[in-house]
């Protein structure tokens, strides 16, 4: 456990549609990629690690995102429900900075990891800047 260690995050978008997220953990580095996926029956994010990939459903409810796991996959196949992790994650907008609150859950072990805190903008964001998010 890591507890009261310095965290930063930093993320761009490709020209593919793809956000490439940057957290670094004091010495530790994890690397994500996000993207959309949508068909007629579901949409979800699919956040990848490495060659885990998991299937996130989003639910926004005034200035919080939530994020839970529906699936996952390793190496490209898909992993039976009964062994996907389960991971949750809300994100919440303040005035100047956002917190957030995730947690991953393995079957039968249970708690493997859970980080939340803030993040503060290096720089000050104008008064005038927007930010927003379509889910299609």
């Amino acid at each position: 456990t890591i507890n009261n260690q310095p965290f930063s995050m930093t993320f761009h978008k490709e020209k593919d549609g793809k956000s490439i997220w940057t957290r670094k953990f004091n010495n530790m580095t994890m690397k994500s990629t996000k993207k959309a996926k949508t068909n007629k029956k579901e949409n979800l994010m699919i956040d990848t690690i490495g060659p885990v990939s998991i299937g996130m459903s989003i639910t926004i409810c005034g200035r919080k995102i939530n994020y839970t796991g529906k699936k996952a996959f390793i190496f490209g196949l898909k992993i039976p429900s009964f062994l996907t992790p389960k991971i949750t994650s809300t994100e919440e907008c303040h005035n100047d900075h956002v917190t957030f609150d995730v947690s991953i859950n393995m079957p039968i072990i249970g708690n493997i990891g859970r980080y939340h805190g803030a993040l503060f903008p290096r720089h000050p964001i104008p008064s005038n800047t927007t930010a927003s998010t379509t889910i299609t």
